[in-house]
């Protein structure tokens, strides 16, 4: 949350405080947090801190927007891997 509040925005605060407020209960649901993943989202967050500690917005917004990008494909593999199981389990 300290990103948001940095950032000045009340909207930015209110979507992060909303989605912080609520993403957890799809942790189990759509990540498999597995260590490949632990690791991507540790290393991917140092990297965020370090450009805006740094003031490098523009490197900052890429990070952060190919972070999201990133776990949204680890989601949606997720989701198709339950899909297949679930199929799986009808036949």
């Amino acid at each position: 949350m300290n990103m948001a509040v940095i950032s000045g925005n009340p909207i930015y605060i209110s979507v992060l405080h909303s989605i912080h407020d609520n993403i957890h209960r799809y942790y189990d649901q759509f990540l498999a947090i597995e260590n490949h993943e632990l690791r991507d989202n540790y290393q991917d967050l140092c990297e965020i801190i370090q450009a805006v500690e740094n003031g490098q917005a523009d490197l900052a917004r890429k990070l952060a927007r190919n972070h999201v990008l990133r776990f949204s494909r680890y989601m949606g593999m997720r989701t198709e891997e339950d899909k297949g199981e679930r199929i799986k389990v009808e036949d």
